[in-house]
């Protein structure tokens, strides 16, 4: 503003165009300036729209499962309409739910449309819920009672001091593993003690591994599968423009909090915005839980006509074997008056600081 005011007085008989277009410069300066000192945003909104093109002969039926996300912790789910379905019903899971739909078929293609808004958090976060034991405890891939796994837990655990002992875990694996783009996301899921002596891994390894790391030290923990919306690709069929991860929660002193170890330390207790949970959803393949959910639908006498455990996550069966199905999702952000209109009630609790920025890979 003092550099303008120094060009009119040095022009004092400068013509009336030239001082509205310096005056509209510094205004438009002041604006620009304005803008990048607003504080970020605290709570990210998306509009999530999921599309299933199933096409069987008249009269068939076919039954429809689709996993989707649930409220709780750093994410809030508005109310999820289903359309073109003949009825349908929803089975609340372990930190996720399942719609069952079904569809009767006419011998021509019919939409199944599946839409909800998500408002996610960007700050530090805890939250209260209860725990279960088997975050205690060892199960499938988390083998927290191996030797090797007890004696790492015990080295980077601080005496009366949980919350450290957790940082120090998630730093752990943060730094030692490193990520293995050539691994076979289809293929066997190692065991936390082998993503320890191998020192590599995807996302699934990272948290697996410091999942059993924090459950040897005695601090309850769970991976966690989901969605990240950072970088949102075009959406096409049997895709999603979101990526599938998976990160880890942990209780201390009645409170849960996030940690994304692959990511990286800064993102230790922070959510970020872009993190969807689908809680305990069944993500591996070679998984005895995808297993049983695959041979509870397989024992109806039932034809298998799809199935994905990520991005999208579903599962198809039909009367007719010759029946197909083709899965496609949106998502977009919300503007700021969908997030007003579409989340009046929501308050999240706790206090939003300052945001980190995405990292660089998923």
């Amino acid at each position: 503003m003092v550099l303008i005011k120094r060009i009119m007085d040095k022009y004092p008989n400068s013509n009336n165009v030239m001082k509205n277009s310096v005056l509209l410069l510094s205004i438009l300066s002041l604006f620009l300036f304005l803008d990048s000192c607003k504080a970020p945003e605290r709570e990210m909104s998306y509009r999530i729209v999921e599309t299933y093109r199933i096409k069987s002969s008249p009269e068939s039926k076919t039954h429809l499962f689709v996993d989707l996300p649930v409220s709780y912790g750093y994410q809030v789910i508005g109310d999820i309409i289903v359309e073109n379905a003949e009825d349908y019903f929803f089975e609340d899971r372990d930190d996720y739910r399942t719609l069952h739909a079904n569809v009767r078929g006419n011998g021509k293609e019919k939409v199944v449309t599946v839409k909800y808004d998500v408002t996610l958090l960007r700050a530090k976060t805890s939250w209260s819920d209860e725990p279960k034991e088997k975050y205690l405890s060892p199960e499938e891939f988390i083998d927290s009672d191996d030797k090797n796994i007890v004696e790492l837990a015990n080295i980077l655990k601080v005496t009366g001091n949980a919350y450290q002992t957790a940082k120090n875990i998630s730093r752990y694996a943060s730094k030692k593993i490193k990520f293995d783009y050539s691994n076979d996301t289809n293929g066997r899921t190692p065991l936390a003690s082998e993503v320890l002596k191998n020192k590599k891994g995807i996302c699934r390894d990272y948290v697996n591994l410091t999942t059993a790391l924090l459950r040897a030290t005695g601090i309850p923990a769970k991976s966690v599968s989901g969605l990240v919306l950072n970088k949102r690709k075009m959406s096409s069929d049997w895709s999603s423009p979101a990526g599938s991860h998976a990160w880890v929660e942990f209780r201390i002193d009645g409170e849960w909090y996030f940690a994304d170890p692959t990511w990286g330390n800064r993102y230790f207790t922070y959510s970020d915005g872009y993190h969807l949970s689908y809680g305990s959803q069944p993500v591996n393949l070679d998984s005895r839980l995808y297993q049983a959910e695959m041979n509870r639908s397989e024992n109806t006498g039932l034809s298998l006509i799809g199935a994905m455990t990520a991005p999208i996550k579903f599962m198809a069966w039909s009367e007719d074997e010759h029946a197909t199905i083709t899965p496609k999702v949106d998502i977009a952000k919300n503007s700021l008056q969908d997030k007003l209109e579409n989340n009046k009630t929501h308050v999240f609790e706790k206090e939003k600081p300052s945001v980190f920025n995405q990292p660089e890979r998923e």
